[in-house]
C-alpha cells in the first residue's frame, strides 16, 4: 500500500493531543518520555548481543549465560509484558524443556544469520513451531528491534493492529507471527517514516515510539468514554432517586478534599456516586442556570451545551492519576474547550472561580488577545474602567502554569496580580492592558466554599451570568482580528432592522410557474447543505428562480440578498481577500489587504439575525478552486473557523446561504471538480414547456406550435445540457418579438452548436418554422 500524507497528518494531530507543541522527533519532551528509557536496552544489546559476543559464548558453550543476557536485555525497559513470568513475553526463556544449545543457535541466526530480517525471523518461527515453544510476535521482534533500531520494528500486537486498522491496512497484520507479515509491516513502517520526513525521524525507534504514543492516546480516550458511559448510568439512577435540582453542599467540598489528598482514579471510582450526586449534577445544574440567564448575543456565539465540562480522570496513559478540581467553560461554537477563549467556572476543595480565560493549549487566540489589547489600548482602557469595573468588587488577574504532566502532582501554581479594588481604577485596567503578554491570562472572581454553600443557587447563577456578560468583551478581543466593531455591537446593539415582506412559497409558485412541491424540495436542499447550484442549459430560468427563491429565504426577516457574477478573470482576491495598491499622502503606494465580495457580505450578515443570500451567477465560468480558496473547506465544515491566506481567521456566519447558477452549455456538471460537487446541492433545470403554457395563459399567444418546434429542435440537439430553454419566450408581447428572438438569439446559438451541420441549422431558420410556431 501507499501510506498517504493525509493519514500521517492525522497521526501527528493525534500525537499533539498529548504534546501540543510537538514539531518533530527532536522534541525534548517526546525524547525524554518515549526515547531515552529505551536506549539503555539498545546500547546493552549492541554490546552484549553482538555477533562477536554471541558467537564467542556459543563456541564456549555458555548457553546459560546467553539465556541470562536475553533475560537482562528483555528487562531493561518496560516494552515487554512480564507480570506473569512464565506466560509473559520472556516466557520462552523459562520453558522447563527448553533445549538451550539449539535455542541459542536459533536466536543467533535470528539476530546475525544470513538474509534480511524477515527471512531470519521466518527460520526462527519454524524452529519454535517445530519444538512446540511459545510463539509470540513480541520476543523475536523485540530483540531484532533493540539490535537494529535503524530498520527493524518491535511488534506490540494491540498497538500494531490498531495502527494497521487506522491506515486502512488491516489485512497486513496477522495474529500468528510470520515472515511474510513482518516484511509487509516493515514496508508500511518505512512508508510512514517517509510520510513523516518533514518531522525528521532518525530511525525506527522514533517511529515505534510515535505509533505507540498514538495508540496509547486512543486507548486512554476509549477508557475515558467507557468511564463516562458508566457515570451516565449512575447519573440516571441518581436522578430517579433524588430531587434533580442539585446544590453544592459540604459533601461537595469533602469529596474534593479527599481527591486532593488522593488524586487517583482509584479514589474517584471508589467515590463516583458521591462525585455524581454532590459535584457533577450540581455543577451541570449551575451551568445550565447560568446559560439560561445569558443574553442571545453570548449564547449565539458560545457553545453552552456540548463538551463544556471536564473529567476527573487524567489522560496519563494508565498511570492512574486524577485531577483534584472540576471545571467547565462556554467557548466559541465550533471550537475546543481546552484551546479557545472562554467563560469558565472552576471548583476546588476551597473555592469556586468564575470568569474569563484562554484554553491551556491555545496559541493563536492568546497572541490575538495580546495584539488587540496593545493596538486598542486607549479606547479599551476607558471602556474597561466604565464597563468592566461595574459590580466586580473582588477579582484577580491570574496566570496558571501547569506542572509537568508526567508527574503525579495535579496542582497548578498561581501567579496573581492583585486588582481587587477595581471600581473607577483606570490605572489597574491599564496595568492589565499593558501586560497582556503573560502565558495564560485569566480574570476570575473567587468565592470560598462557605460562601458558595450559603448562597442561594439561583442567586449564584445570576451572579456568574452577570460576570460572564461583562467579561464577554474579553472573549471578543481574543477571537476577532478587528474586535472593536463586535464589541461596539455587543455593548450598544443596533436597532432592529426593518423586516423584509413575507414571500411564501405559494406566492413563488404563482409568480414563477414552478410547482410548490418542487420549490419546497429546493429550499430544503439549500438549508441542508447551506449552498446549492441550479444547473442546466441556457434559457431554463436558473438566475430567475435563484432570485425568487432568495426573496423567499429572506422574507419576513432582517436578512438581505446580493448577487455576484463570476467570469474567467474573477479571482480569490476579488471574492475573498487580496492586496490592493493604495495611494499614500506622500505620493507613494501602500499595499493593504482588502476584503473581497464574500468577506464583506459576511461582515454585514453577522449583524443580521435571519437568512442572508448571496447568488453566485455563472459560477462555473471562473476557476472555482482558485476563487474559493479556504472556502472549499468551510463550505463542508460550516461550524469551523480557519486562518485565511492573507491573515486573520474566518468562519461563515450560520445565517448565510449561497445559491449558484451554472450554464451546462459552457461546462458540463461532469467536468466540475468532485470536491466542489460534494459541497453543493445540485438542482437540475431543463426546459419545462408547461411554464410557457402557464405564462401565456392570458397573453393571447398560443404556445402549442412553439412547444412542438422546441421539442423537435431539442430532440435534434439530443443533449440535455445544450437544449434550447423556454425563458427566451417569456415575453408579454411575444407575438411582436418572436421573429427577432428566433433570428437574433436562437439561430446564432444553433449555428454555433451545429457548426458542421449547416443543413440542420437551415431546417430551423425562422422562415422554415414560423408557420409551425404562429399556427
Amino acid at each position: 500500500m501507499n501510506l498517504g500524507k493525509k493519514k500521517a497528518t492525522e497521526l501527528v494531530q493525534l500525537l499533539k493531543k498529548w504534546y501540543p507543541d510537538w514539531k518533530g522527533f527532536s522534541d525534548e519532551e517526546f525524547i525524554k518520555d518515549e526515547i531515552n528509557y529505551k536506549k539503555p536496552a539498545i546500547e546493552q544489546a549492541k554490546e552484549q548481543l553482538s555477533k562477536k559476543e554471541l558467537q564467542g559464548l556459543i563456541d564456549a558453550k555458555q548457553f546459560d549465560e546467553i539465556i541470562d543476557l536475553l533475560d537482562s536485555v528483555g528487562k531493561a525497559n518496560n516494552l515487554l509484558w512480564r507480570s506473569v513470568p512464565r506466560k509473559g513475553d520472556l516466557g520462552i526463556l523459562y520453558e522447563p524443556n527448553l533445549n538451550k544449545p539449539s535455542f541459542c543457535n536459533a536466536v543467533f541466526d535470528l539476530l546475525h544469520g544470513k538474509g534480511e530480517s524477515p527471512d531470519r525471523l521466518g527460520r526462527y518461527l519454524e524452529y519454535v513451531e517445530s519444538n512446540n515453544l511459545m510463539n509470540k510476535w513480541t520476543f523475536p521482534t523485540y530483540f531484532l528491534f533493540v539490535c537494529y533500531p535503524e530498520h527493524d520494528m518491535f511488534i506490540k500486537p494491540k498497538a500494531i493492529m490498531w495502527f494497521m486498522n487506522f491506515i486502512g491496512a488491516n489485512n497486513i497484520y496477522t495474529r500468528k507471527p510470520s515472515a511474510e507479515a513482518y516484511a509487509r509491516i516493515l514496508e508500511v513502517i518505512q512508508e510512514l517514516k517517509v510520510a513523516l520526513k518533514e518531522y525528521e525521524p532518525h530511525d525506527i525507534l522514533d517511529i515505534q515510539s510515535f505509533i505507540w504514543m498514538c495508540y496509547s492516546i486512543v486507548k486512554e480516550e476509549d477508557e475515558e468514554e467507557e468511564e463516562s458511559a458508566h457515570i451516565e448510568e449512575i447519573s440516571k439512577e441518581d436522578t430517579q432517586e433524588v430531587d434533580v435540582d442539585f446544590r453544592f453542599t459540604k459533601e461537595t467540598f469533602k469529596f474534593l478534599e479527599g481527591l486532593y489528598k488522593n488524586p487517583t482514579k482509584a479514589f474517584y471510582r471508589e467515590h463516583k456516586e458521591e462525585f455524581n450526586k454532590h459535584l457533577k449534577h450540581p455543577f451541570a445544574n449551575l451551568l445550565n442556570k447560568v446559560a439560561k440567564k445569558l443574553p442571545e448575543a453570548i449564547t449565539d456565539e458560545m457553545e453552552t451545551e456540548k463538551d463544556i465540562v471536564s473529567r476527573i480522570p487524567k489522560n496519563d496513559f494508565g498511570r492512574g492519576g486524577a485531577w483534584d478540581f472540576y471545571w467547565g467553560a462556554f467557548y466559541p461554537k465550533g471550537g475546543y474547550r481546552v484551546e479557545d477563549a472562554q467563560l469558565f467556572l472552576l471548583i476546588t476543595k476551597d473555592e469556586i472561580r468564575f470568569g474569563f480565560g484562554v484554553g491551556s493549549y491555545s496559541s493563536n487566540q492568546k497572541e490575538r488577545f495580546k495584539k488587540n489589547c496593545t493596538n486598542n489600548h486607549q479606547i479599551l482602557s476607558r471602556l474597561f474602567a466604565e464597563v468592566l469595573s461595574r459590580d466586580l468588587k473582588s477579582y484577580s488577574v491570574q496566570e496558571h502554569e501547569q506542572s509537568s504532566r508526567r508527574t503525579s502532582s495535579v496542582k497548578k501554581a498561581l501567579i496573581e496580580m492583585d486588582i481587587r479594588e477595581m471600581n473607577g481604577s483606570q490605572e489597574k485596567w491599564d496595568e492589565l492592558l499593558l501586560n497582556p503578554d503573560k502565558k495564560a491570562t485569566s480574570i476570575a472572581i473567587f468565592m470560598s466554599a462557605d460562601e458558595v454553600i450559603q448562597t442561594d443557587f439561583d442567586i449564584l447563577a445570576t451572579k456568574i451570568a452577570e460576570v460572564f456578560e461583562q467579561l464577554f468583551i474579553l472573549v471578543l478581543l481574543a477571537i476577532h482580528d478587528d474586535p472593536m466593531p463586535a464589541i461596539n455591537d455587543y455593548l450598544e446593539p443596533k436597532e432592529e432592522e426593518e423586516q423584509n415582506p413575507e414571500y411564501p412559497l405559494t406566492q413563488v409558485a404563482d409568480d414563477t410557474g414552478f410547482e410548490k412541491a418542487e420549490l419546497e424540495r429546493w429550499v430544503r436542499a439549500i438549508h441542508r447543505k447551506g449552498q446549492a447550484i441550479f444547473y442546466g442549459p441556457p434559457g431554463t430560468g436558473k438566475t430567475f428562480i435563484a432570485e425568487w427563491l432568495a426573496r423567499h429565504l429572506i422574507g419576513g426577516g432582517d436578512g438581505f440578498m446580493d448577487i455576484v457574477q463570476f467570469h474567467p478573470a474573477y479571482d480569490y482576491e476579488d471574492f475573498m481577500q487580496g492586496i490592493r495598491p493604495k495611494s499614500k499622502p506622500d505620493g507613494g503606494l501602500d499595499y493593504p489587504t482588502v476584503k473581497g465580495r464574500f468577506l464583506n457580505f459576511c461582515d454585514v450578515a453577522r449583524k443580521r439575525k435571519d437568512n442572508c443570500v448571496l447568488i453566485l451567477d455563472e459560477i462555473n465560468r471562473a476557476n472555482l478552486a482558485r476563487v474559493l480558496g479556504e472556502l472549499m473547506y468551510l463550505l463542508e465544515y460550516r461550524n469551523k473557523e480557519i486562518p485565511l491566506a492573507g491573515g486573520g481567521r474566518f468562519k461563515i456566519p450560520k445565517n448565510v446561504r449561497l445559491i449558484g447558477t451554472m450554464n451546462t452549455a459552457d461546462r458540463s456538471i461532469a467536468l466540475v471538480d468532485h470536491a466542489l460537487r460534494r459541497r453543493f446541492a445540485f438542482l437540475a433545470l431543463y426546459p419545462k414547456y408547461e411554464l410557457l403554457e402557464r405564462y401565456h395563459k392570458n397573453t393571447g399567444f398560443k404556445v402549442e406550435g412553439l412547444v412542438n418546434v422546441l421539442k423537435r429542435l431539442n430532440g435534434k440537439i439530443d443533449d440535455k445540457h445544450y437544449f434550447v430553454g423556454i425563458t427566451f419566450f417569456l415575453k408579454d408581447n411575444l407575438v411582436e418579438q418572436i421573429a427577432d428572438i428566433w433570428q437574433m438569439e436562437i439561430e446564432p446559438y444553433l449555428e454555433e452548436y451545429f457548426f458542421d451541420q449547416p443543413k440542420t441549422v437551415d431546417e430551423y431558420r425562422w422562415d422554415k418554422v414560423k408557420d409551425n410556431i404562429l399556427m
